[in-house]
This record gives C-alpha cells, structure tokens and sequence, in this order.
C-alpha cells in the first residue's frame, strides 16, 4: 500500500508543472473526504500532510468533521475561552490545534475545510469564495458573502465559517469551518467565558453571533456539501482526484498515531497555555474583602496568592504551599486540598480558602 506521501509524489509526475504552464492550466489537486470523527485523528492528519508532503505542483483539499468537542487555537487559555470542567462532566474532549485563531465548537451538524498548498499559493480569499460557490450553485437562496477578518457571512450579518492557518517555509494549509445545523445551544454553553479576571496574553476569541445554513434552507446536508464544495475545488484546477482515507490508517500515514497521542496529552492540551493569572474578589463575614490570585505557568499552580485583612500569613503561606506545582484543574487540586484538609488550622479557615479556588475550575 502506498502512503498519502507517495500519493501526492505519483500525482504531481503524471501533470509536469512545464505542460501545465504551457497550456495555462491551474495546479492539480487531491481531495480527501474522511468518515473518521475523532478529532484528534483528524487534527494529526492535518499535521502530518503539512510535515509530509510536497505541495510545490499539487494542491489538496480535505473534509472532515468531527464528533462534539470543543478546539482551541494554539496560542489560547482553555480556562478563558471554554466551560473545561462541564466539557469533562459531559465528557466531550478539548482540543488544541497547532494553527492559531479562536476557539470554535464542532459537532455533526459543522463541516471543516482544510486547504494545503505550497508558502507561495496561500491565500484564504479563493477558498472561502470556492465554499460559496460550491454552496451557492445548489442553494442560490443564500446569501453568503466574506467580511475583512475572512469569515464567512449570512445574510451579511451572522457568522456561519470562522478560519484560522499555519504558515512554514515551504507549506501553509487554511481550514475553516461551515455551520450547517450545529447545536447553537450547546456551542454557547461550552464557550461562556468566565466571570473571574484573566491576566494574560493568550489569543482571545471574538465573539459572533452565528446562524446554521439550515436556518435558510432545512434541506441541506453534509453530503450535499462536501460534494458541491469539492467539485467547485475541483473545477478551480486542471486535474484532481478524490479519496476517501482513514485519517487513524498507520500505514497509509506512517507515524500518524505519535501526533495525534501527542494532540492528545494534557502537556499538549492545558500544558501549552501561555503562563497567566485569574483573580476573584469575595466577602464573606469570616473573611471580609479578600481576593485570592492563582498564577498558572505550563498549566502548573506557580503562585497563589490571598489578600484578606483577617487570614494571618502563615495561613496564607501554608495554604499556597500545599498548591504549588499542582496541574490547574479540578480533580488534581481538589486531591491536593482533600489531601491536607486537617494540616492547616482553623479548619473552617482552610475549607473557605478551598472553596473559593475550587471556583476557578467549577
């Protein structure tokens, strides 16, 4: 069996870049359509076409979506930009990918467009309009029209694709996603920010009002799309060809199951957050004004710090102490506390203390 990498060397000798100039042809390209759903398979997949392949004379389309998760762009504070503790109640998997932008939810109802070409032919422009078109020439009825930050708009007014890339000497790959009918109630609840204050300099998400496209026209489906968006890429070019792949098939994408574990790691996931610090203020009458200050660095506690008028510092010091180099989120730092819960007097002291981190990670 042959791998994707070979695919693509194979495609590119059939089409010699001198005829295709010649003859004033476009690049030829390869289209991939994935029944997987994992989102770490996919997200690895994307990786390893931008580490393996050759862009320079064929262009490749790939489309994907995936079950219900939430994804991050590389450089974002998961804690800032999603429900992290609801996401592992309801068992639904948070995700970093190694593009930028903002967080976006993806379920079934969402359809994910990845374009890889050569450095030189990036260009977000032509793809966005090669999904309109592809969309359009079915469901003329709807409006669909690119704004300055290159997402795509309904109506002009309601974000239905948000788009984000990663740029190498040689290779650059644009996805973007397209609202079909994604649960919009579930998207709002995963993506609420916090009301606590986030000192950091993560990317921050801007916030759109969205519409599904089955709000215009309840009859279209995945398959139309991908089918209608594929052959728009495809007439945009002088020759293409369309595969269906397992983005999980180890020997047609060797190594493909060391970066999507990789993807899937907490190192990778909460590990790469930019170092940052979240800060509440409480009253209670125990305590009167306090606020507490929780440093985070390599998704590890690296400082908290209380300012209270009646907590003594000793208190404050052993309280921090126990939380130091603790992972930031719920299960560890509630062990960690539950562990020293009668190591530090007075004990109501102590359980205000641990309820009011705790409410960080809630």
């Amino acid at each position: 069996m042959k791998t994707i990498a070979q695919i693509h060397k194979i495609f590119a000798k059939c089409w010699p870049a001198s005829l295709i100039q010649r003859r004033c042809l476009h690049k030829k390209c390869i289209i991939y359509h994935t029944n997987n759903v994992n989102p770490f398979e996919n997200l690895a997949f994307e990786d390893w076409m931008y580490e393996k392949v050759n862009f320079t004379e064929t262009d490749c389309l790939f489309i994907w979506q995936n079950q219900p998760c939430v994804v991050i762009g590389r450089h974002q504070n998961p804690w800032k930009e999603s429900h992290v503790k609801m996401l592992q109640n309801d068992d639904v998997k948070l995700c970093r990918r190694s593009s930028g932008g903002g967080a976006v939810y993806h379920d079934l109802g969402n359809v994910n467009f990845t374009f890889f070409t050569d450095r030189k032919g990036y260009n977000r422009r032509p793809n966005l309009q090669t999904i309109i078109d592809g969309v359009k020439s079915k469901f003329p009825s709807m409006d669909l029209t690119m704004n300055c930050r290159d997402d795509i708009l309904l109506n002009e007014k309601f974000k239905v694709s948000g788009s984000s890339a990663k740029l190498g000497p040689k290779s650059a790959y644009h996805h973007c996603t397209l609202l079909l009918n994604s649960n919009k109630e579930i998207l709002l609840k995963y993506l609420t920010s916090k009301p606590f204050s986030f000192q950091c300099k993560s990317t921050a998400s801007i916030r759109s009002s969205v519409m599904n496209l089955s709000d215009i026209d309840s009859s279209i489906t995945f398959e139309d799309v991908r089918h209608l968006v594929s052959e728009s890429y495809a007439s945009k070019h002088s020759t293409s060809e369309v595969f269906t792949i397992d983005t999980s098939d180890r020997k047609l994408l060797p190594n493909i199951e060391s970066i999507s574990q990789k993807l899937e790691t907490w190192e990778w996931r909460f590990g790469k957050t930019p170092e940052f610090s979240i800060e509440k203020e409480f009253h209670c009458d125990n305590f009167g004004l306090t606020s507490i200050t929780v440093s985070v660095k390599k998704g590890l506690i690296s400082d908290i710090v209380i300012s209270s008028p009646t907590i003594s510092d000793e208190i404050k010091r052993n309280f921090s102490e126990l939380l130091i180099n603790v992972r930031f989120c719920w299960d560890d730092v509630f062990a960690a506390l539950k562990e020293s819960e009668f190591d530090i007097e007075p004990l109501q002291n102590f359980n205000l203390l641990s309820k009011y981190v705790l409410q960080f990670l809630n």
